[in-house]
């Protein structure tokens, strides 16, 4: 495989720019290849190069099957192609640019649960691999090709170097490389970059000595757990073999199998996986047998539940339809979401570097202040995305309240009142207003029967009216510098958080976050169960004068 310049421009470049880099960079290198997630990101692409570039002639991956050698002889021209990593190659001087966007490690919704929601991500490990050296090397198979590859979007994989010890040497170096070279620079200089890598003459011979001696430095590592997967695979196929023969009793016991073989910590997941796989073979066996396989069934399912923390949906398995559902697993149901969440969110936010990360925080801190408007109940949203929890604007709607929070079947919804004074008092206006947020809540989601909505205002006021005193009985009360000074902590918290975090699917990491938010009061049992003590009825008191008109 030859060598590949990367380049990650989001290092350092803003969206807008980075789409003026790729007009940019597809003018000097005349022919380019695009690999994009899903056909809609690759019409975007498309409409975008169509008016950047209206002379450029564009070729989908159909086109490229039967008309490559046009593409390969046209001297303006760019391929898009959705989801399709491998069986087109451009060797020589066919094509030396290659855009990857949002390389996507999942292809199929059953990697993808196995992945986020079994977080058994190590068992696809040597196949994402796979999946992202067929990506990078479509415009450099052989020993003298070479291509530049720009990585764009949610690609942590590439740059991380937990990850990246797991590759060649090589590679490892020329990764290394880019990431260093992609630091606070502009596009005119990732342009001037890619003319002395095109080129390939005395400057670049320079730069290819420091990745030659990137690579001296570094060893491939070997995957974990990998010969204790190796040695499952037997079982592994006797266990598929008896759920299609329907010998259920045969499977079970198969299952039980796999599990004595998987010891590894990293392996916690698919543990989890097996113990439900095995539950679900005695669950099978219970329907023709006796009661025994019903009672094996649940044990397994419980099992698959304590494997580890952080897969909501085992909960619920572990239980009957006939036993009550107990708190604290529902307490661990709904905590596990907030962490899915925050995992989601974190990746979003990348991990490449820092830019994004603070720029969300900054906008939340900035925004969180009195006197600040509209940009207040901004930032509240922000900061409930921040930790984990569904968040919305909802102000522009008639009677609503101005942000939600919400989780699982908890409602938080809050009416900002950050612009009043200390010295203000709540009316009735505003007390009758508040309370009838949990209205909205319940009509915006009808079909949660069990919704729980708790009503926060948020203010600097310390007292209010005394016909408004009725209203607030129902309501939370949360003194805006209080509500200031546990966003700050929790801030601190997330940013902790993220500098631990290696990724989704991780349970040691799912943990140590739950532990966090919880001691600091921003999961959702916590905070909800402190809110609901803070009856703004109570806190509030009253000026005992009622207002003008009342009786």
């Amino acid at each position: 495989m030859g060598r590949r310049l990367f380049i990650f421009p989001e290092n350092s470049l803003e969206e807008n720019d980075i789409k003026v880099l790729r007009s940019k960079l597809i003018k000097e290198a005349g022919r380019c290849l695009i690999l994009a997630p899903s056909n809609y990101v690759a019409n975007q692409i498309r409409d975008d190069i169509e008016n950047s570039l209206p002379q450029c002639i564009i070729f989908s991956g159909v086109d490229l099957e039967s008309r490559k050698e046009e593409f390969v002889n046209t001297d303006s021209a760019v391929a898009v192609i959705a989801n399709r990593y491998d069986g087109i190659d451009f060797p020589n001087d066919d094509c030396r640019l290659l855009f990857i966007d949002n390389l996507q490690k999942a292809v199929n919704l059953q990697e993808f649960f196995l992945m986020t929601r079994m977080a058994a991500k190590l068992l696809f490990n040597e196949r994402i691999q796979t999946r992202v050296l067929q990506a990078i090397g479509r415009c450099s198979r052989g020993p003298k090709d070479y291509s530049a590859v720009i990585i764009t979007g949610h690609l942590n994989y590439l740059s991380d170097q937990k990850r990246i010890k797991h590759f060649h040497p090589e590679l490892q170096a020329e990764l290394m490389f880019g990431i260093e070279q992609s630091q606070k620079i502009g596009v005119n200089d990732l342009i001037d970059n890619f003319r002395i890598f095109l080129e390939h003459k005395n400057e670049w011979a320079e730069a290819n000595d420091q990745i030659l001696e990137k690579r001296e430095e570094v060893t491939q590592q070997q995957f974990p757990a990998m010969h204790e997967l190796a040695k499952t695979v037997n079982h592994e196929i006797n266990w598929q073999k008896a759920m299609w023969e329907k010998d259920y009793v045969k499977a079970f016991d198969d299952a039980r199998d796999v599990l004595g073989e998987l010891r590894d910590s990293e392996l916690k997941g698919y543990r989890a996986l097996w113990h439900y796989l095995a539950g679900s073979s005695a669950k099978l066996e219970a329907i023709d047998s006796d009661g025994s396989w019903e009672s094996k069934a649940r044990e397994q399912f419980i099992k698959a539940k304590n494997a580890t923390f952080g897969i909501s949906w085992l909960s619920r398995l572990a239980n009957s339809p006939n036993v009550r559902y107990r708190v604290e697993e529902e307490i661990q149901n709904i905590a596990s979401v907030q962490i899915e969440n925050l995992e989601q969110y974190l990746e979003e936010l990348g991990n490449i570097e820092n830019r994004k990360f603070c720029r969300r925080e900054r906008e939340i801190s900035e925004g969180l202040r009195p006197n600040t408007g509209k940009l207040f109940e901004q930032a509240n949203m922000l900061l409930g995305k921040h930790l984990g929890f569904e968040a919305e604007l909802c102000s522009k709607r008639t009677a609503a309240p101005d942000v939600l929070w919400l989780i699982g079947s908890t409602a938080i919804v809050f009416e900002d009142h950050a612009n009043a004074g200390e010295e203000s008092i709540i009316d009735i206006k505003k007390a009758r207003q508040t309370v009838l947020h949990s209205n909205w809540a319940r009509d915006k989601f009808p079909n949660m029967v069990d919704l729980k909505v708790l009503v926060v205002l948020v203010t600097p006021a310390k007292k209010a009216n005394k016909d408004a005193i009725k209203f607030l009985k129902d309501v939370c009360y949360w003194k805006l510098d209080e509500f200031l000074a546990w966003s700050e902590t929790a801030l601190c918290a997330v940013r902790e958080l993220r500098r631990e975090f290696p990724g989704i699917g991780n349970l040691d990491w799912r943990t140590s976050a739950s532990i966090k938010l919880k001691n600091i009061k921003a999961d959702v049992y916590e905070l909800s169960s402190w809110l609901s003590q803070q009856v703004a009825s109570e806190y509030l008191g009253n000026t005992g004068k009622p207002e003008s008109g009342s009786k």
